[in-house]
């Protein structure tokens, strides 16, 4: 997780980013990056922990190249 500000017009917005790094199956080292972004403030953790249980549910169905 890591944290930084984008802008949006002249504001700056402090955002949250957080990524996972999923191995793809029989196709070493080749991963699927699944990243999400939250604004900073009283969400952030439920926003995060919420990402963090959908990515904990991807499987790989289906053959291997």
């Amino acid at each position: 997780m890591r944290r930084h500000a984008l802008s949006a017009g002249e504001d700056r917005l402090p955002v949250v980013a957080v990524e996972h790094f999923v191995p793809v199956p029989g196709v070493a080292p080749t991963f699927l990056v699944v990243s999400g972004h939250t604004l900073d403030g009283p969400l952030e953790a439920a926003v995060v922990e919420l990402f963090d249980t959908v990515v904990a549910t991807l499987r790989w169905t289906g053959g291997t190249r």
